[in-house]
């Protein structure tokens, strides 16, 4: 992604993607590079404000990380 708009854009997309088939709010975790968190952060609009709250939590997951790895 390029830059924050099209993050906040993509998060929307999905969470509208979610709604739309009835995923519950509850139990929605968002996994994200620092990078992109904080191109999300830097606009300071109320919508990227908005789609960050569409999860439950918000959690940073360096680059390098290989995060399937550590969940087995």
């Amino acid at each position: 992604l390029a830059d924050g708009a099209a993050t906040v854009a993509a998060l929307s997309a999905a969470l509208t993607a979610m709604d739309d088939e009835e995923v519950t709010a509850t139990g929605r975790y968002l996994f994200i590079t620092p990078t992109l968190l904080q191109g999300i952060n830097d606009m300071d609009t109320t919508k990227s404000k908005k789609v960050l709250e569409g999860f439950e939590q918000v959690i940073k997951v360096p680059q390098r990380t290989n995060l399937w790895r550590k969940c087995i």
